[in-house]
């Protein structure tokens, strides 16, 4: 049992890094995708050492695929990552995790079909030939911007054409969008060396980041002219709701340095997960395990999580590796809570429930906080949620008072969400 808690426990930390092997071809396609999959139903084999297929019923390279196992037992997959086998000498589970791209590009313009607009840079449009370093033009192919004889480079339309500026960490391309907490995102950019110097000095050296952090390591393009390579990275928002994507081109030097950008992309991924258990010698364990409907609480209270079925055993938690019936902790985040049962005739049983955390409203005033004496004010309290209700220290309810003070006074209001209770206090001195 503690090898399997170990093998889970790391595929959730090392999750994004075996997520990152696969490129999903239709995300840069944007073809409809499903959020789902689909392993055949549980099996029984008759011997030990038995060598077992698994086919998933999904177009090959159709996002990013991750295979474990309930024992640690190795998985073997082919090229495409639809089809696993394994030897197995045990009854064992062997899971089966995707993420898969949803909804449309949060970039706005990111493939600049609507010109030079949507997005923020430091570098100048063109105000004089021959070109300067540090500038760029919004084009459908290179010999608008150069009035050298490096040849014309086409893409496939409107592009971002860039002479590499000579001053360092100067933003290429910068654009703020809104994204979701703990969820994880596909970012993709098209690129091309524009320069046909075959000097590898003279290449443009990319530095894609968001939210200040470098999505992967520094990309540097191909020394082929208009040769247009694709990057790509997988991104995990964390606690963040906003995530400002920035390129920079490291490279600084005065020759050279003429590169392409286009099809900027950031997708959401969903995440889904499928079993199937192969049993060896006897009848499949009929062993269950179940949290219960997802939560809701708020920021800072206590959770208290079991196992809802009537069937026992040892219980691991995916939190800190915790062993015990019953897990209690204080949740802080959203996140979603693992639990993996193991009897004495070695049957395991998985759950998980998603516990979602609401965090307490912001309370901001408005009104005259200085007046004369004899004199009134009406204070205003506003939430950053809707559906609060308000209770002030003098008694009053509503989000708006009346007050005529004598003395300098402070008073303070209390914002509750409805209906789940979540609750902030905020004080204003008159």
């Amino acid at each position: 049992m503690k090898n399997t808690i170990i093998f889970t426990a790391f595929w959730l930390m090392t999750m994004l890094n075996a997520f990152a092997n696969i490129v999903p071809d239709t995300i840069h396609n944007n073809e409809p995708k499903s959020c789902s999959v689909s392993l055949p139903n549980d099996s029984v084999i008759n011997s030990l050492g038995e060598s077992i297929n698994v086919q998933i019923d999904m177009p090959p390279n159709w996002g990013y695929y991750f295979w474990s196992s309930s024992n640690g037992t190795i998985v073997n997959i082919n090229s495409q990552n639809n089809f696993a086998f394994a030897t197995i000498d045990a009854t064992t589970t062997f899971y089966f995790t995707a993420l898969f791209p949803e909804g449309d590009n949060l970039i706005s313009n990111g493939d600049f079909e609507l010109g030079n607009t949507g997005f923020y840079t430091q570098y100048l449009l063109p105000n004089q030939s021959p070109i300067c370093y540090g500038t760029y033009l919004i084009t459908d192919h290179t010999s608008a911007f150069y009035t050298s004889t490096q040849g014309n480079c086409l893409g496939d339309g409107l592009f971002m054409c860039v002479d590499g500026a000579i001053t360092a960490n100067k933003i290429v391309y910068q654009q703020q969008v809104i994204v979701e907490p703990n969820t994880y995102y596909f970012f993709q950019i098209d690129v091309a060396n524009i320069n046909n110097s075959q000097n590898a000095m003279y290449r443009p050296i990319f530095n894609f980041s968001i939210n200040s952090t470098p999505v992967c390591d520094t990309f540097e393009v191909t020394t082929n002219w208009c040769e247009w390579q694709t990057f790509y990275d997988l991104w995990y928002s964390g606690s963040a709701t906003q995530a400002t994507i920035i390129i920079i081109d490291d490279n600084t030097s005065s020759d050279g340095n003429d590169f392409a950008i286009d099809n900027i992309s950031l997708f959401k991924m969903c995440q889904v997960t499928d079993s199937i258990t192969f049993y060896v010698n006897g009848s499949p364990c009929n062993y269950t395990a179940d949290l219960g409907i997802d939560l809701t609480v708020c920021q800072g209270d206590s959770v208290r999580l079991w196992n809802r079925t009537s069937d026992t055993g040892t219980c691991q938690w995916s939190i800190n590796d915790y062993e015990g019936d019953t897990l209690t902790f204080v949740a802080n985040s959203t996140q979603t809570i693992y639990l993996i049962m193991l009897d004495s005739n070695g049957c395991t049983a998985s759950a998980s429930v998603v516990v979602n955390v609401q965090n307490p409203p912001q309370i901001t005033f408005s009104g005259d906080t200085i007046i004369c004496a004899g004199g009134s004010t009406t204070l205003t309290a506003s939430a950053d949620v809707s559906n609060c209700t308000f209770a002030w220290n003098n008694g009053s309810t509503g989000n708006e008072i009346i007050v005529s003070p004598n003395i300098p006074t402070t008073y303070s209001v209390t914002a509750t969400t409805q209906p789940l209770g979540c609750s902030s206090t905020a004080e204003v001195s008159v």
